[in-house]
This record gives structure tokens, sequence and C-alpha cells, in this order.
């Protein structure tokens, strides 16, 4: 932010001092170099300016300016000021709504979508596109239990985020996925034939296996179990998608975790 309002000398000095600001000729002020300002490509001579701030942080500003001088004056500077500090309640409001909608969807450690919006999701994508084949992956930790008896929940919940950011990297558009339980997550990819699902599936479970995250000086790998239904091939509703991938994902486990079983 600070880069931006370098960019015009009296935007930046309100920037900096976090203070309201009145210039009733340019010319006569000692704060600032006219021929510097004019630089900037906006002449004027007089002006007014309020920082629109909110809980200590700075969202921006409101100015009016003009080529008369003496045009303001400290009334209309309150005004200013007055309707500013109405912009900050508003845009402070819009934010907070925007982080109440995102924790209504998302769960707030791995910001992947919450199970009932990612089966929303699911369910307009196979009502929309239903000449598409899609891949529904449920991934389970494995022995994630022993992490944070080993390292600490601390340690547990970056392997957490480490995975969802592994996923998330491996999505394209209309792809999504969420946490469904406390290790267990749910991932929704489409592709051309089973073919190309499995091999994506078997590609996220891989790129899992090479990361690793950084706990008291030691590297820890993290390895996942994979059960996959693929849509339509398997079955057609999201209930039975899903209990087919839990079956799926069950066996991987059985087998000896750290693979993906599609069959």
């Amino acid at each position: 932010a600070s880069d931006v309002y370098k960019r015009q000398p009296t935007d930046y000095w309100v920037f900096r001092q976090r203070k309201r600001l009145l210039i009733v000729d340019i010319l006569r002020d000692f704060r600032f170099d006219a021929e510097e300002i004019f630089s900037y490509g906006r002449e004027f001579r007089s002006l007014i300016s309020a920082p629109i701030s909110s809980r200590g942080r700075f969202l921006g500003l409101i100015r009016m300016d003009s080529i008369q001088p003496e045009e303001f004056n400290v009334d209309d500077l309150r005004l200013l000021d007055f309707i500013a500090n109405l912009s900050a309640v508003a845009i402070d409001n819009a934010f907070l709504f925007k982080k109440m909608e995102e924790l209504a969807t998302h769960d707030s450690l791995t910001e992947l979508y919450l199970r009932r919006e990612f089966i929303k999701l699911v369910e307009e994508q196979l009502s929309r596109r239903e000449e598409e084949i899609f891949g529904f992956l449920m991934l389970d930790i494995d022995d994630f239990k022993n992490c944070n008896d080993t390292y600490g929940h601390l340690a547990g919940d970056l392997v957490l985020k480490n995975i969802s950011r592994v996923i998330k990297a491996h999505l394209v558009e209309n792809e999504f996925a969420c946490r469904y339980g406390g290790e267990e997550f749910l991932v929704f990819i489409k592709g051309g034939n089973k073919q190309q699902l499995v091999d994506r599936a078997e590609l996220i479970r891989k790129a899992i296996q090479g990361s690793s995250i950084r706990v008291r000086r030691q590297l820890i790998n993290i390895t996942v179990s994979v059960g996959m239904a693929v849509y339509p091939d398997d079955v057609q509703e999201v209930a039975q998608l899903l209990e087919l991938a839990d079956s799926r994902l069950y066996k991987a486990k059985t087998l000896g975790k750290n693979r993906l079983v599609y069959e």
C-alpha cells in the first residue's frame, strides 16, 4: 500500500500520518513542494483529504481538490472526515460479511470447503454436465494419530494444511475439495475417461507422499490412502459415490495404506 501512496506526496502524507489534511493553497504550504506534486500530472491549488482506517488498518483515503485556492475550509474537512469514517464502517462490514460467508462454507484450518457445501457443488456439477465423467476421491491420512502423539497437535494442523495445499495445487476449474472429517478429505475431479481420472488421483497421492513439513528441525513425510468412485461408470448418485469411495478407502487401508483403490 505504501508504494501506491508514494506516487502522490499529499496522498502519501495522509497514508503515513494517518491524519486528515487541509491545504488552503499548495503554493503557500510549507509542507509540500508544489513543483514536485504537479510533476505527478494533477495540478491543484487547494485540497482536503481524510484517511479511511479501521482497527488500526489503513484501508484507503478520500480526497477532493480544486484548481482554485482557498476552496475548502475546516468545516469541509470535518465533513469529509465524517464520510471517511462512515466508509470505514461500510468497508469493515463488507470484509466481515465476506469472512462470515467463508466460515459458513470453508473449513477455517485448511480453507477447503465444508462437507455440506462440497456435496452441494458436486450435485450441481452432476445435474448440469451429465455427459462428463467425474472422479470422487476420499483420502485418509495414514497413521495420523501417531503423528499427533509424537509431534503434538500443532504438527497435525501443519500436516492438514500441507495436504490441503497440495490438493488445491492439483485442481483445475470446476474441481474442488473439502475436509470431510478429522483427517479425511473429499476431492472432486473430472477427466476424459476413467484412466485419466485414475492417473490424476495417483498424481495427487504421490504429490502428498513427496511433500514434507518441518517440525522441531525434523522433516515429517505423510502418506494418504485413497478410495475413488467414478461417475457414471460406477454409480450415479452422490450418496452412492460417497459410500463406494469410502469402502474402497477402507480396502486401501487393509492392503497396506499409501495406495489408491479404484475398483
